[in-house]
């Protein structure tokens, strides 16, 4: 533990008195701003072209179909946010495009029509959940084979109340207004005269599917379709009550069969296609007919519309008989069969070309049509190929791409129809993979509207220093200028557009003339649609309306205002569109809302449709009435009020590469030491920027897997990525790394609130799978699991592997106790975090079971326990044994505190029990391999005495096991011992992950403090993390990852977890050898400034927000000195640590640290004192009095069985006697008993479960006031004060002496 003891807060009000009657105000305001501030050009993230004209080259991942437009959207747009509201800028000339979204958009959850449990499983085969779960534990301790088996009873189903969010819709500023182009897919409605029905159809109106109307049948029943093309598809609907099916087309030999049956029902499925055809005109024939196989005898059809294929699709294969295709050269054929995505390759085959045989290999095809669409794998191991058609030129494709996947490689159109031949050539050393193509038929349409000149001096872009968004480019004589901002304090996102003519241009400048409209998106189970009314009047679009799912209510609202010349007006004949004609400067002004309210059980604010679309009106004219230029510098101002914090001259230039290139640079090896130096800052402050965007004070909702935006609605996986939810096994908790230590503080308060919203549908979770008693208001206990959802849903997933992790609350709890250290908010700690903790510690005091291990270790263990996603299911593991540790730790540490400004505001007693639990967890053990165990019957590396270990894997990408290590302070660089062991298990695991899991191990590494191998981390996640546009790539996007990022660079250059500020403790060899940050945050609030050159410290600065003692480590100094505003200030090295010092802080003041060439000189002190001064080694690691590490039972944490310290058992002095958690009792760098701030305003909420009735700190002046006396008086004031707390001092240490001889 790091215990906060009461000689650091004598100390606090020594220093306060000390100021109060020494230093002026106006000096502490001058010596708070004197910080490192090194000169930074803007920052931007920038592109010569729109989406549409970019190139992927990013993995698609999981749920987004390769080229499809979420992959574009997640690979190349540019995110804009306010917490609450976020778009995304593609930066279209024609059309421009902006996808929107509302962060409380969600379906799932509660609804007035259906019945909702939070997910909670009350009975497993009719016996009460909780009876199961022990008897679920019995087996896991006697050892019962069926143990692991019988956990998957304690997981349920997917339901529909889990939920997703959903995107809202989209933006669209259509300037060409060309009339729609032809259905290029040959849509063929259920009511078109080409298909003839026999008996028994019926019709229903379906405005929102493709063809307009539903075609059913309650019973078999038969039709024939005429079309031309090559193929068609049948679309429609599967469900538990429709039948099978018999198709072909012209005769039998074509003919399927298959199901329309399916568990749940889904719309716009593709019930079956028949392909391969010649060009022409066919015949479909349909019959359906009864399911026998179904318990209800399922015979219903019913359907939307049909697909007409007019392409071939060739399947290249290099057997002899494929008359279209000729290989030269050693192209092979690879069986996809057995793969999981067999069924999305032609042939479930591939064509492939080893690189070693590349040279001289050519093929050929030959089509007919006007064009052709190739498909193929990208992956990382497969690279480039040249093609023509026909007698054209070779041009070259680039198949390398993070992840494997089969896409799109290319696509040709606006050939002659007719015949055509396509030529592969392959290239030396490159490995390529084929699938077919698809050819096409139409003809290119030559385009009508107006025709335009070419446009030249395009760039979009995304400044992150202003949090603006441009695009400019000139076309027709005139140019082009858009920006687009979301402002927090007037809750708008606002744009503006300019057309101003091009001086000496040939041509009239041609004013803004252009289509706004606002539609929602519509999922493909239209279930969980919206049902939405559009209301175009003058020149505001209002669309209203409710989620159909959940009944919830959303309302938004879209204004443009002219400045200057111009008309808007409702567009003649489109719903919700405006017509904006002849401007030549636009405002445009959007809001959105919902009745979304966190608020158990209902989750609703209540407010009527009216009162809804009021609030958000109102909020509408406030920032029209305020006007844009103002809106903008209060939007800007906020942003940069968090952002120009942090400041970092890593020794970077400006690039004059659009960041796409810039990227390839890096990747290739052609990027300079100051342009990959700009990319790692870029990136590292992209981090902030996404932060500031998706997580501001006062939101409803914290930052969700993918910040605030998202392209896609429906169901959770299908299509929203994991529903884009709140998974707490590591991505919740990474979105939060970042924000106190790059100081971004308020950004943490919509998590804190969320974690206070997840504790009363959690006592429901807690009583129903443990038994807790929460009746009667009482608060016993909370428990989540790894996934959960703005509607309390707090139960395990449906599936143990994944969903079961009750220590995902501690671990949050970790994030949210952090406010509390970087700020010392006292008051917030005790009416707002410590609340929370002692209630999940209250759940594991009843939840814990003890058991002994075979090599005698008596320990408490949860059971089941699981690693998360790695492993067997075991009673007990250390990844949840280190986060119950720290919730223990950081309860205790929290009433020490709290009893040294209010002694007793937590009880004796409650603390001997924590500190009970804590003794008995002992978390650690280094195995045979030496590495850190993961299991706690682990010997060697994955191995147990019996064997390898089931479900073991080296390289996973989860290491849960080494939270200790970070984001923990269980394991750091004072103990040799856990700090190598850690090394090895993170070299077992690997350097090889994706998205957040290199994040984590870059946060790992900087810990240990091997700056080269954390260095090697970031150049892995540059060339292999991220998209084109900077966001993380699992793949898919996900936010973590950047947070991740950030944080991990952070930890590099400046660590704080110890107990001490390290400063540069993780600096690389051979990168960003001179440079500066400034503004960095270390526990105990203290701003951190550094300089560095040829990678050694020449200097930092440190403002003390609070006061108190401060303990500083500069590494690559002996020795050093430390100056203030009124010149040098005594410092006490500490024992046994080279470069480390600790020196007393006044609140406000700027301490200057240089390096000294003579040893500073103690402060004179009695023997007893300095003795308590000195360093206590093992204690700085944060291991508990009894922590075992591997060594004898007897060990508890030294030699002797009684040794509290690890030191000699009569060496009570010689380490802090009361130093349990390893700092130095002067050291104050995680509170300041002085700080004032109360951010919650509830005093004395919930300070029950703390153990005694809550207090608040005595008043505090934070200016001079006529009570505070002043000349000849005030020395003797301060004198009286520092002797009154010196006695004091000397009683609390003879205490402390007296309560240490009595616990051995």
């Amino acid at each position: 533990m790091k215990t906060k003891n009461m000689r650091k807060v004598f100390a606090g009000i020594c220093a306060a008195a000390l100021a109060v009657t020494a230093v002026p105000f106006s000096m502490q305001s001058e010596a708070a701003t004197e910080q490192i501030n090194p000169e930074q050009d803007a920052m931007k993230i920038k592109f010569d072209e729109p989406v549409s004209k970019g190139t992927l080259t990013g993995g698609s991942g999981n749920f987004t179909k390769p080229g499809s437009d979420t992959d574009w959207w997640q690979q190349l747009s540019l995110p804009v946010g306010n917490s609450h509201m976020g778009v995304n800028v593609y930066g279209e000339v024609e059309k421009e495009h902006l996808t929107f979204n509302h962060k409380t958009l969600w379906n799932g959850g509660p609804s007035p029509s259906r019945p909702y449990t939070g997910g909670n499983i009350a009975t497993v085969d009719g016996q009460p959940m909780a009876e199961y779960m022990e008897s679920v534990q019995e087996a896991f301790l006697n050892n019962d084979p069926n143990a692991s088996k019988m956990c998957d009873k304690l997981v349920g189903a997917f339901s529909r109340e889990y939920g997703a969010y959903q995107g809202w819709g989209d933006i669209y500023l259509d300037f060409d207004r060309e009339p729609p182009k032809k259905d290029t897919s040959l849509i063929i409605g259920d009511g078109s005269e080409q298909i003839a029905y026999g008996d028994g159809w019926h019709y229903y109106q379906q405005p929102e599917w493709e063809g307009g109307t539903e075609h059913y049948n309650d019973n078999p029943g038969k039709f024939t379709v005429s079309f031309e093309g090559t193929g068609i598809q049948m679309i429609g609907v599967k469900g538990p009550d429709m039948g099978n099916f018999k198709a072909y087309v012209d005769d039998e030999t074509t003919a399927i069969t298959g199901s329309m049956t399916k568990d749940q029902k889904e719309v716009n499925a593709v019930l079956f296609e028949i392909s391969g055809l010649s060009y022409g005109q066919h015949t479909l024939y349909f019959e359906s007919m009864v399911n026998e196989q179904s318990a209800n005898k399922a015979k219903k059809t019913s359907f939307d519309c049909f697909k007409v294929l007019e392409g071939e699709t060739i399947d290249w294969k290099t057997d002899a008989g494929n008359d279209k295709m000729t290989f030269t050269g050693q192209w092979a054929i690879y069986d996809r069969s057995g793969e999981g995505d067999a069924a999305d390759w032609f042939g479930k085959d591939e064509v492939y070309i080893d690189g070693a045989n590349a040279e001289g290999a050519q093929l050929t095809c030959r089509f007919t049509g006007t064009g052709f669409e190739l498909f193929g794998a990208k992956s990382n191991k497969l690279g480039k190929f040249m093609y023509k058609v026909d007698d054209g030129e070779f041009t070259e494709v680039n198949t390398y791409a993070e992840a494997f996947a089969r896409q799109s490689l290319l696509k040709v159109e606006g050939l002659t129809k007719g015949e055509h031949t396509l030529t592969i050539q392959a290239v030396k050393d490159n490995k390529v993979s084929f699938d077919g193509i698809v050819t096409t038929m139409i003809e290119k349409q030559e385009p009508e509207g107006e025709t335009h000149t070419e446009t030249t001096n395009y760039e979009r872009a995304l400044d992150i220093d202003n949090a603006v968004a441009t695009v400019s480019y000139d076309r027709d004589y005139t140019h082009y200028y858009r920006e687009y901002f979301a402002s927090y304090p007037d809750n708008v996102i606002a744009m503006k557009l300019t057309a101003k003519a091009i001086e000496g241009a040939e041509g009239a400048m041609h004013p803004l003339t252009f289509e706004v409209s606002f539609p929602v998106d519509q999922p493909k189970d239209a279930s969980l649609g919206k049902e939405v009314t559009y209301t175009t009047i003058d020149d505001t679009i209002e669309v209203s309306g409710k989620l159909k799912d959940n009944d919830m209510k959303l309302n938004g609202r879209l204004k443009v205002v002219l400045n200057g010349d111009g008309t808007v007006a409702p567009a003649e004949g489109k719903e919700g569109t405006l017509l904006v004609s002849n401007a030549t400067e636009v405002y445009i002004f959007v809001t959105a809302d919902t009745d979304y309210k966190m608020v158990y059980p209902t989750y609703r604010s209540g407010e009527t449709d009216a009162q809804l679309s009021a609030k958000v009106k109102s909020v509408m004219d406030a920032a029209v009435n305020k006007g844009y230029d103002a809106v903008k510098a209060a939007a800007v101002t906020d942003y940069k009020n968090i952002y120009d914090r942090v400041k970092i001259d890593f020794g970077q230039t400006v690039s004059e590469k659009t960041t796409d290139d810039l990227i390839a640079a890096y990747k290739n090896g052609g990027a300079g030491a100051d342009e990959k130096a700009y990319l790692e800052t870029m990136i590292f402050q992209y981090g902030r920027y996404l932060q500031i965007s998706s997580s501001r004070e006062g939101d409803r909702l914290p930052a969700n897997l993918q910040g605030v935006w998202l392209d896609a609605t429906g169901e959770a996986n299908n299509p929203v990525a994991w529903g884009s939810d709140y998974h707490m096994n590591v991505n919740l908790q990474m979105n939060y790394w970042p924000t106190y230590v790059t100081n971004m503080a308020e950004c943490a308060e919509p998590m804190i609130a969320y974690m206070e919203g997840l504790r009363e549908p959690g006592r429901v979770t807690a009583s129903t799978y443990y038994g807790i008693d929460n009746s009667g208001g009482q608060h016993n206990g909370f428990m989540a699991n790894t996934q959960n959802t703005p509607f309390g849903w707090t139960c395990p997933g449906w599936n143990f592997s994944w969903g079961w992790s009750p220590a995902a609350v501690p671990w949050m709890l970790q994030n949210v106790y952090e406010a509390y250290e970087y700020s010392g908010d006292l008051d917030k700690l005790q009416n707002e975090i410590l609340p929370m903790m002692a209630e999940e510690a209250q759940f594991y005091m009843q939840i814990l079971k003890e058991v002994t291990d075979a090599d005698g270790t008596e320990r408490y263990v949860t059971i089941p326990a699981y690693s998360p996603e790695h492993g067997p299911y075991t009673a007990g593991n250390v990844y949840e044994n280190v986060l119950v540790w720290q919730l223990f730790n950081d309860c205790i540490e929290a009433a020490e505190a709290l009893n040294a400004r209010t002694p007793g505001t937590v009880s004796e007693t409650q603390m001997n029990e924590w500190k009970k639990y804590l003794d008995g967890l002992k978390p650690i053990e280094i195995g045979e391999s030496g590495q850190i165990k993961e299991w706690y019957d682990e010997t060697a590396l994955g191995q147990t005495a019996s064997g390898k270990i089931s479900g073991y894997e080296q390289g996973h990408r989860h290491m849960s096991h080494l939270l200790g290590l970070f984001p923990g302070d269980l394991v750091n660089v004072d103990n040799e011992a856990y700090i190598n062991a850690a090394k090895v298990s993170l070299e077992n695991r690997g350097d090889n992950a994706t998205g957040w899991g290199i994040a984590q191990r870059l946060n790992a590494w900087a810990r240990t403090g091997d700056g080269n191998h954390a260095y090697k981390i970031i150049d892995q996640f540059v060339k292999t993390g991220i998209y084109s546009n900077l966001w993380d790539s699992h793949p898919p996007f996900q936010i973590d990852g950047n947070f991740g990022f950030t944080s991990g660079v952070a930890e590099m250059l400046m660590q704080s977890n110890a107990g001490y500020i390290n400063l540069l403790p993780a600096m690389p060899e051979n990168a960003w050898q001179t440079g500066s940050v400034s503004g960095l945050v270390a526990r105990g609030n203290f701003e951190v400034s550094e300089s560095w050159a040829d990678g050694t410290l020449t200097g930092a600065k440190i403002l003390s927000q609070n006061g108190g003692t401060c303990t500083v480590q500069a590494s690559d100094w002996e020795y050093i000195s430390v100056s203030d505003s009124r010149g040098n200030v005594t410092v006490t090295p500490v024992e046994g640590k080279t470069g480390r010092v600790s020196f007393e802080t006044v609140a406000g003041e700027t301490y200057t640290l240089t390096e000294s060439t003579e040893a500073p000189v103690p402060p004179e002190t009695d023997e007893s004192e300095s003795q308590e001064t000195g360093d206590s080694e093992s204690q700085e690691t944060g291991e508990s009095e009894s922590q075992e590490t591997g060594e004898s039972e007897s060990q508890e944490t030294g030699d002797s069985e009684s040794q509290e310290t690890g030191e000699s058992e009569s060496q009570e002095t010689g380490d802090s006697e009361s130093q349990e958690t390893g700092e130095s009792e002067s050291q104050s760098t995680s509170e300041s008993e002085t700080d004032d701030t109360n951010e919650s305003g509830e005093a004395g909420s919930d300070t029950n479960e703390t153990g005694t009735p809550g207090t608040s700190a005595p008043d505090k002046p934070d200016k001079p006031s006529d009570s505070v006396q002043t000349g000849d008086t005030a020395p003797i004031i301060a004198f009286a004060l520092v002797l009154f707390v010196s006695a004091a001092e000397i009683a609390t240490i003879l205490f402390v002496k007296a309560r240490k001889r009595q616990r051995r």
